[in-house]
């Protein structure tokens, strides 16, 4: 467990060398990570650095838990929509990963504290989870079957085959007659059905398009 110093918000490049080194140890410590506690003030969510960093640790590939302190200073009839408000936040920020878990909490009181561990396992549990073929692959039959196909010029998107190659992060071959007919949007909305249904939650999900004939 390693932890690293805040990083100031703000925009532009670190103003002296002590931010500089902050932000060299934060990388580092990400890079090392299997799962990133993301700190973040209740009070000002999400700041432009908070939504960097986390894109920072989704795209490490890294698993990822939200730690939202302060939360002794939402007033309690305001609570349940600010909660609302954050999750909405974070799926509207983020394409990578789905239901990013967020621990609400109070470093001054003690309040929910012990729940962080508690996610970092549970997020730790699905980095590492492997689905098999069969499984994958009865899904993604069903899927076909209700989901509208994108297509152009008469040519239809057809999901052939779909299986896990390998862990930390969960990534996916998905095979289907031409790769070319997959959109960034589609390709999003693949991804985050695939989260879902297999309970990838705060996991970033690794999708590797094949054309079936190649």
């Amino acid at each position: 467990m390693v932890d690293t110093a805040g990083i100031k918000p703000g925009t532009g490049l670190p103003k002296d060398e002590v931010e500089i080194l902050v932000n060299e140890q934060v990388d580092e410590s990400i890079n090392y990570s299997h799962v990133v506690c993301v700190m973040i003030d209740s009070m000002e969510a999400f700041t432009g650095v908070d939504m960097q960093i986390i894109d920072k640790v989704l795209e490490e590939g890294r698993g990822i838990v939200v730690i939202a302190n302060k939360w002794d200073l939402i007033d309690d009839k305001y609570k349940k929509k600010a909660v609302q408000w954050m999750e909405k936040q974070l799926e509207r920020g983020l394409g990578q990963a789905k239901g990013i878990p967020i621990a609400y909490v109070s470093a001054k009181t003690g309040s929910r504290v012990n729940m962080v561990m508690d996610e970092v396992m549970r997020v730790y549990e699905k980095w590492n989870t492997r689905v098999s073929t069969g499984l994958l692959n009865k899904w993604i039959f069903e899927f076909s079957k209700v989901q509208r196909m994108p297509s152009i010029q008469g040519r239809r998107l057809k999901l052939k085959y779909l299986m896990q190659i390998k862990t930390r992060p969960p990534t996916f071959f998905v095979f289907c007659n031409r790769k070319a007919l997959v959109s960034d949007n589609f390709e999003e909305y693949l991804r985050g059905c695939i989260s879902k249904e297999f309970g990838f939650v705060g996991v970033p999900i690794r999708l590797l398009l094949r054309d079936s004939r190649s």
